[in-house]
C-alpha cells in the first residue's frame, strides 16, 4: 500500500477522523465508540496500514542513528590521529632544540676552553718576559753595586793609603817637635 507522506494527507485524515466521531460513525463506517476487543482489531488493522510506514520510519532513524554514531567515531580517531602528529611534531620540534641546544653548549665550552689556553699561554709569556727583564734588571743593579762597591773599596783604599801618610807624616812631624 502506498501512503502520502505529506503533513498535508495527514491533516485531511484528521480532519476526516475528527468529522465521523462528531456523527458517532469513523471514516470507515464503524462507530467510533468500540469496545476492547473491537478497539484490538481497529489496532491490528492500523498496525497494517501504517506499521510499514511506522517500519521504514524507524530503520531511517536506525541508519540515521548508525551515521552520526559513525561519524563520530570517525571525527574522534581524526581528532586522535591529528593530536598524535601534533605531539609527534612537538616531540621532534623539542628534540631538534635539545640538539641544537647542546651544540651551542659544547661550542661555547670549546671557545671558553680555547680563550683559558689563549689567556694562560699570553699570561705566561707575559710572566717570562717580565720575569726575564727583572733578571737583567738585577744582574745589571748588581754589577753597578759591584762597581760602586769595588769604587768605594778603590777609594777606600786609596784614602787610607793617603790617610796612613798623613798618619805617618804627623807622626814625623811630632816627633821633630818633640825633639
Amino acid at each position: 500500500m502506498d501512503m502520502d507522506n505529506s503533513p498535508h494527507s495527514a491533516t485531511s485524515e484528521s480532519e476526516a477522523d475528527s468529522n465521523a466521531t462528531e456523527n458517532g460513525f469513523s471514516q470507515n463506517g464503524f462507530s467510533a465508540h468500540t469496545e476492547p476487543a473491537e478497539t484490538a482489531h481497529l489496532d491490528k488493522i492500523r498496525n497494517i496500514l501504517y506499521g510499514e510506514q511506522s517500519e521504514q520510519q524507524t530503520q531511517r532513524i536506525t541508519r540515521l542513528e548508525h551515521r552520526l554514531t559513525d561519524s563520530c567515531e570517525q571525527l574522534r580517531t581524526e581528532t586522535h590521529q591529528k593530536i598524535d602528529a601534533i605531539e609527534a611534531r612537538l616531540m621532534q620540534r623539542l628534540d631538534e632544540l635539545s640538539q641544537r641546544i647542546e651544540q651551542a653548549t659544547t661550542g661555547l665550552h670549546t671557545t671558553v676552553n680555547s680563550v683559558h689556553q689563549t689567556l694562560q699561554q699570553e699570561i705566561q709569556h707575559q710572566t717570562l718576559a717580565v720575569k726575564s727583564e727583572l733578571e737583567v734588571q738585577v744582574n745589571t743593579l748588581t754589577e753597578q753595586l759591584r762597581s760602586q762597591i769595588n769604587a768605594q773599596q778603590s777609594t777606600d783604599s786609596e784614602q787610607r793609603v793617603h790617610l796612613s801618610k798623613l798618619f805617618s807624616e804627623i807622626s814625623r812631624k811630632l816627633s821633630e817637635v818633640q825633639s
